[in-house]
């Protein structure tokens, strides 16, 4: 009981500092994920191994701001895979961060990076120990084309990075409301 109500003032403790130090509101870095919201037609390009032909899916993403614009969240599904993934940027370490999940594992997928707008790219990267214990190296490169169009490349690699390997590509298109 007493180490529960340390936990519970410690995270007090830090809500507050946050808080007073002006980090809970969003930034003008959450104005990206903003805007992401509505709804997108994607087509995703998946390679199982080099040098084969990709398998393609077509679906729709629903994209929406969440906790008062704080986090944008991310459901897609495309054929049988289906994903769910948050979208965040970390004002405290100056990081936009993503955790994603789908249908095809039973676990989630974390990584943070930073966006360079001069290319209008978000490069975001994470580690992981796959089956077997090798640890894989992701790398999400999004590239913003317009408002309305980008491309996100995820890579895999070993721990060294002398194995890279694009292991899939999805092209998203924002959806308009029709018109009557």
């Amino acid at each position: 009981m007493k180490t529960k109500l340390s936990s519970i003032a410690l995270l007090c403790a830090v809500a507050t500092t946050a808080f007073s130090q002006g980090l809970a509101a969003p930034g003008p870095e959450h104005k990206l994920l903003a805007g992401l919201a509505g709804t997108w037609a994607a087509e995703t390009k998946i390679w199982h191994q080099p040098g084969q032909p990709p398998m393609v899916l077509k679906g729709t993403m629903k994209n929406e701001l969440i906790l008062g614009g704080r986090f944008l969240r991310s459901h897609a599904k495309a054929g049988p895979v289906e994903r769910l993934v948050i979208h965040g940027y970390d004002r405290r370490h100056k990081r936009y961060t993503t955790t994603g999940f789908d249908s095809g594992g039973t676990y989630s997928i974390s990584t943070t990076g930073t966006y360079d707008a001069a290319k209008k790219t978000l490069t975001m990267r994470g580690k992981d120990e796959a089956p077997g214990g090798m640890t894989r190296v992701y790398e999400f490169v999004t590239r913003f084309i317009d408002k309305d169009r980008y491309v996100t490349e995820f890579y895999v690699s070993n721990k060294e990075g002398t194995k890279r390997f694009k292991m899939a590509e999805s092209t998203a298109v924002r959806k308009r409301a029709k018109t009557e």
